[in-house]
């Protein structure tokens, strides 16, 4: 499988950072700069839970209740790229 992309980990950083998080909250904090915010809530809100449930697929996150959190296999995922990331960093 392949592994997770940039914004793959920065969402997987937020839902780590905000336990039990929702798909408005998750999209607010995900997409700070865009225009998405302007509409209803209930656009934002279906965004963020798109993104979300495609991370469960993977089983990177899972769901109760629409709240979200990290599973052992997105933790995982989360720290083996941080890691990764980190040794890319000290060869400059």
């Amino acid at each position: 499988m392949i592994g997770p992309t940039e914004n793959q980990i920065k969402a997987l950083k937020i839902i780590r950072d905000n336990p039990k998080i929702r798909g408005i909250e998750f999209a607010r904090l995900m997409w700070t700069d865009s225009n998405m915010h302007k509409q209803s809530d209930r656009i934002v809100n279906r965004n963020g839970l798109y993104y979300m449930f495609n991370l469960v697929k993977r089983s990177w996150v899972t769901c109760h209740n629409y709240k979200f959190e990290l599973t052992k296999e997105g933790l995982r995922e989360l720290n083996t790229n941080h890691l990764n990331t980190n040794k890319d960093e000290n060869k400059i």
